[in-house]
């Protein structure tokens, strides 16, 4: 989808309009949420609709949105369980040792990777982590992105094209990164337990 044509669908919606793509964004809308959230702010920036409006409407649709991926996999929710294994497992594999003491890392940072927010809500349902918690880390890292996103494309919204144009290329870099940091932290932990093998098998 080219975009003029996604700020032009943008820029027909009611704030109805832009809570419910905000919510549907993250799982549902077939381009990358940071566009779907810079063409809001560019619209915004038109004088359109009031910015601090926007902002609280598009936080509370992205914030239920994971609540409800969190609440879904803190119940053992199949639906959820299969999208993870068809599409992130192989990419994030589970490790309950690494995500349990990495928690609230992992909420937080999911957020801000592009095609990855997925896995912060439901790691934080394995884990059983608490709604409380949930709620704070997840609410901060959403009030900080979307903050971002939405002031920059209101700012920047002479330059929209080129910021669009580099969403692919920095989901590249993200991906990349993320990768890298995988494969690190999984030999880590193979490591640890071939070692703890060894050990066992010393001692007997």
């Amino acid at each position: 989808m080219e975009t003029s044509e996604i700020i032009r669908h943008v820029g027909a919606l009611s704030y109805l309009g832009i809570f419910g793509i905000s919510f549907l964004a993250n799982v549902v809308v077939p381009v990358p949420e940071e566009v779907v959230i810079l063409a809001i702010g560019y619209v915004v920036g038109a004088g359109t609709m009031n910015f601090w409006v926007v902002l609280v409407i598009v936080i509370a649709g992205m914030f239920l949105s994971d609540l409800i991926m969190f609440t879904a996999s803190l119940r053992g929710n199949k639906i959820v369980r299969l999208a993870y294994d068809k599409f992130f497992a192989r990419l994030i594999p589970m490790n309950d040792e690494f995500i349990a003491r990495h928690i609230n890392k992992i909420v937080f940072v999911a957020r801000f990777l592009v095609n990855l927010r997925f896995i912060g809500p439901f790691f934080a349902g394995q884990a059983k982590m608490s709604y409380k918690k949930f709620m704070l880390i997840d609410g901060a890292a959403i009030i900080i992105y979307a903050a971002t996103l939405l002031w920059a494309g209101h700012y920047f919204s002479g330059r929209i094209e080129s910021i669009f144009s580099g969403v692919g290329t920095v989901k590249n870099v993200i991906l990349v990164v993320v990768g890298l940091v995988l494969l690190i932290t999984i030999t880590q932990a193979i490591k640890k337990a071939f070692l703890r093998f060894e050990m066992k098998g010393e001692k007997k």
